[in-house]
């Protein structure tokens, strides 16, 4: 050990510089992780609740009146449910058709 003490500290201090650089590497690794999906499920989980509490406070008012022209029959009643507003597209209906659509889109696209 006193023969090779100058060689063992050298070998000690570029073991201690590849442990620093693995614990910094890892951590980076940590953070991109975040970035590359956490933000993404944040931020669909903030927009999904937005558009939860959108329909909750807001579900009886219509988001478009057809006039009389325009006859819905058989399912009058499902587009406007909450809202007792005849021709009608309430706003509960109008999210669910909204992100029917666009998942259908989505899909088609990554195809």
């Amino acid at each position: 050990m006193k023969e090779n003490y100058v060689e063992f500290v050298k070998l000690e201090r570029k073991l201690n510089d590849v442990e620093i650089k693995i614990e910094s590497e890892t951590k980076s690794d940590a953070m991109k992780l975040f970035a590359k999906g956490g933000l993404n499920y944040l931020a669909k989980f903030v927009l999904g609740l937005s558009i939860f509490l959108v329909v909750i406070f807001n579900r009886n008012q219509p988001v478009i009146v057809f006039s009389d022209k325009f006859n819905f029959a058989p399912f009058s009643r499902f587009i406007s449910y909450p809202s007792n507003i005849e021709n009608c597209i309430s706003l509960p209906f109008w999210v669910f058709i909204n992100n029917y659509v666009s998942r259908q889109l989505a899909a088609t696209l990554i195809k």
